[in-house]
């Protein structure tokens, strides 16, 4: 019974090890991002304790949206460093620190809100609104070839509104203009949390203390 208890220790404590060594998500408070319909021009910042990123990035904004549907806007934007300087890189702020030439790889994604589209009548014009969800992973390395160990790598979650637009009614469609595209605006408020690395440690103590408890009881006996 004793050798029982020490592994079932030995294996928690193990587990509890490997989970403390992951990171919290960064969330992110302040910033936008834009996805526009052509791709072009896309970009985020971002802002939260300790943080500040400045990216360039790649995705595709809808063309369009069918007139009196449920719509549920799901992005996901890549890092590029297309507009960088390939001799100087750009700075970032990651958990405080500075890192004043940094290339950046990655990715976010974004989730919206269910939204229903309404039927209006041809040549109206229109934005739609809702809010989202985020969560991405981005790395910084010291060279623009990105092969040289990581000098940070974030895991980043946050929330806000999103609007997207404009869009022209063509009666049983919304067809996006020309310029147009989807804003995320981050706000302060804390997206729906996920299980902690500090509630993963007293769940495993818990554990261990009621597996030795158990034991001496047993002992007793």
């Amino acid at each position: 019974m004793g050798n029982r208890s020490v592994r079932l220790a030995a294996v928690v404590v193990g587990l509890l090890s490997s989970h403390t060594a992951l990171a919290d998500p960064i969330v992110v408070t302040s910033g936008q991002a834009s996805i526009a319909v052509d791709g072009a021009f896309s970009g985020f910042q971002l802002f939260g304790n300790g943080l500040a990123i400045t990216a360039d990035s790649s995705g595709q904004a809808p063309q369009g949206l069918p007139a009196g549907a449920t719509i549920v806007l799901s992005d996901g934007v890549s890092v590029t460093n297309y507009f960088q300087s390939q001799t100087q890189g750009r700075s970032a702020t990651v958990n405080g620190t500075l890192y004043p030439h940094v290339w950046l790889s990655g990715g976010l994604r974004f989730v919206g809100a269910p939204f229903v589209t309404p039927v209006a009548p041809e040549g109206t014009f229109e934005f739609f609104n809702t809010t989202f969800v985020m969560n991405g992973n981005l790395s910084g390395y010291g060279d623009p070839s990105l092969q040289t160990p990581p000098l940070f790598a974030v895991s980043l979650t946050g929330s806000g509104d999103a609007s997207t637009g404009p869009f022209r009614s063509l009666g049983s469609l919304w067809l996006a203009t020309q310029g147009g595209g989807e804003s995320y605006r981050f706000s302060a408020a804390s997206p729906s949390p996920t299980p902690e690395p500090t509630t993963i440690v007293l769940l495993a103590s818990g554990l261990i203390a009621a597996g030795a408890r158990r034991f001496a009881r047993s002992g007793a006996r």
